[in-house]
Parts: structure tokens; C-alpha cells; sequence
């Protein structure tokens, strides 16, 4: 009996719920029907001048176009912008202090001064080496790249036929005087320094002029210098480059051929080889017209030669299939 009240009880307590939840559904869709109402009200008591569309009728049209009329019962407020211009400052004129120092900034990236070579004998002019691209270059004292370099048979020599003239020659570097590139008619004094930066691969592989020509510098009583014979300019050598311990360094890095005496790939930098312009593939094939394939080959000739009183020292070579001559001069022994 007990059992069966508590049966009663739950059913009824269930129903109660179910009820309430049913009377809870239908106040809120009366209050949402309500307040739908009121929208379509409020939608229909707004007016217009801009011409509505009857979206009934056009449903059922053939062929639906949309006029050139607003869906909003209202047009939108144009805003109005304001543009205001501000003009460019005037350039600034920059000062010859300016002009200069952009100058002697851009000569010292385009050309890197690698070396100099400054003698105070009066049969041989002052040398300084340098590299701008692929190009290795000889500058000598009142040279004129614009008049050199305009007929040159190298493309990349011709575009170095700037306005610029070699003025001085030191142990500071290269005095040049140069057109400023922004403002060519004004014209400054610079100086080229030697390059301190890390050398790159292009500067390590850069090759001299077209067939291994370089400028002389005549006497003062004769033309400007024109291209000439590189033979006319032997490389001083220092007591240092060949003692024993730079004798040693060379037989490292060269190895004996049938072509002649072939200097290994990845020659170091600081060896003596390097030093004095000798690249990595380079084949050596004669000294003072004696060839060589091996060291020996080279002591002996050397020796022998300098011995008999040799000064000077031709050095044939072969790069990359391009035969070339280099010359050394030896101190006079005493």
C-alpha cells in the first residue's frame, strides 16, 4: 500500500513539471508573436521618398532587373572628407664637405687598393695595385682613367672610364681628383686607402687587364701614358722571400708536371706564392727562358743565374690556358 502511494506521488509530481514547462513554451511564443508584430508594424508606418520595391511582384516577374533605387528606406548621409596636402620639403643643397666625403666613400667600395709598390728609383714609377670586380688594375702617377680605359678591348675596363686623374702615389695610398657622381661639375681631391675589409672570392680570382697589359708612366717630356708592356715593371724582391722557410713554403704548395711546375688548388693567402700574385692551377714553365718541372729545376736556374750576376727574373706561366710573364728583380748582391 505504501509502495503504491509512492507511485502516485511521483507520477503526479512529473505532471506538475511537464505542465509548468508547457505553460512556460506557450507565454513565450506569445510574447515573441507579440513582438513581431510590433516590428512589421513599426517597418510599415515608415515613409519614404526613394521608391520601395514590391518584392511580391517582382518574384514572380520573367526577368529580374534591379533598379537604380536604395533597399534602404533611408539614403545614407555623404560624409565629407577633408584632404589636406602636405608639400615636400625643399632639397636640401648639400655642401662640398658632403659631396666629397660620398665621393671618396663610393672610389673606396668600387676600387679595393690591395698593394703598393713605391720605389725611389727613377727608371721605375710607383705602382699601386688594385681590384674592382674581376679586374685586377695598375694605377701609375698622373694616369687618366677616362682617357686609358675609354678604348680599352675589355668591356669591364671601359666601364671604369670615369673622371678621374692619379694625382699622388704613397705610403697612405692613391690622391686622386675626381668628378662628384651627383654633381659632376664640381670636382675634389680624395683618397683611396689601402683595403682593410676580409678579401672575397672575387678579389682572391680577379684577373689582370686583357692580355696581362698594364699602364707605364713615361717622362714628364713625353705623352700621357698608354698601355704597354708589364715587363717593364719588375716586383722587388725582399731577402725574406727567399730564405729557406719560403723555399719550403713553395715546395708545399707546387707539385712537378710535364707542362712544368703547377701550383696546388687552395694556395693560402699568407704563403709567399700568393704574395707575389700566384693563383691556385698556375703552371710555371720557365724561369729566364730555362723551363722548369720541379724544384729543383728552379734552385738550380736561380742559383746558377744569380750567382753569374742575374738581376732580374722572367717568369713564365700559364693560367687557365692564357701564357704570361712575370718579372721579379733580386737584390744586388754584395
Amino acid at each position: 500500500m505504501k509502495l503504491s502511494r509512492f507511485a502516485l506521488l511521483f507520477w503526479l509530481g512529473n505532471l506538475l513539471v511537464l505542465a509548468a514547462a508547457a505553460v512556460f513554451l506557450w507565454i513565450e511564443h506569445r510574447d515573441t508573436r507579440a513582438d513581431s508584430r510590433a516590428r512589421a508594424s513599426a517597418v510599415a508606418a515608415l515613409t519614404s521618398d526613394e521608391p520601395l520595391i514590391d518584392w511580391q511582384r517582382t518574384a514572380t516577374a520573367d526577368h529580374f532587373s534591379l533598379p537604380n533605387i536604395s533597399l534602404s528606406p533611408k539614403a545614407r548621409p555623404v560624409e565629407e572628407r577633408t584632404v589636406v596636402v602636405v608639400p615636400p620639403p625643399p632639397p636640401v643643397e648639400k655642401t662640398d664637405e658632403q659631396l666629397k666625403s660620398e665621393l671618396e666613400a663610393e672610389l673606396n667600395r668600387r676600387f679595393a687598393l690591395m698593394r703598393l709598390v713605391l720605389t725611389s728609383s727613377e727608371d721605375y714609377p710607383d705602382i699601386a695595385m688594385l681590384v674592382s670586380g674581376n679586374l685586377r688594375l695598375q694605377w701609375f702617377e698622373r694616369m687618366n682613367l677616362k682617357e686609358e680605359y675609354a678604348q680599352a678591348p675589355s668591356a669591364e675596363l671601359r666601364r671604369l672610364a670615369i673622371d678621374l686623374k692619379v694625382i699622388e702615389i704613397d705610403e697612405q695610398g692613391v690622391l686622386v681628383n675626381a668628378a662628384s657622381f651627383e654633381k659632376p661639375d664640381r670636382r675634389f681631391d680624395v683618397r683611396i686607402r689601402l683595403y682593410e675589409g676580409k678579401q672575397t672570392n672575387s678579389m682572391v680570382s680577379a684577373s689582370f687587364a686583357p692580355d696581362g697589359k698594364a699602364l707605364k708612366l713615361p717622362p714628364l717630356s713625353q705623352e700621357p701614358p698608354r698601355l704597354g708592356d708589364p715587363k717593364q715593371w719588375p716586383e722587388k724582391l725582399e731577402p725574406k722571400d727567399y730564405e729557406d722557410a719560403a723555399i719550403d713554403d713553395i715546395a708545399r704548395h707546387v707539385k712537378a708536371t710535364e707542362q712544368g711546375l703547377q701550383i696546388l688548388p687552395g694556395l693560402p693567402e699568407d704563403s709567399a706564392l700568393h704574395k707575389h700574385g700566384a693563383r691556385g692551377g698556375d703552371i710555371v714553365k720557365a724561369i729566364n727562358g730555362e723551363a722548369v718541372k720541379s724544384m729543383s729545376d728552379v734552385r738550380r736556374i736561380v742559383r746558377t743565374q744569380y750567382n753569374a750576376g742575374t738581376e732580374e727574373f722572367v717568369v713564365t706561366y700559364e693560367r687557365d690556358g692564357v701564357p704570361g710573364t712575370k718579372i721579379f728583380s733580386a737584390p744586388k748582391k754584395k
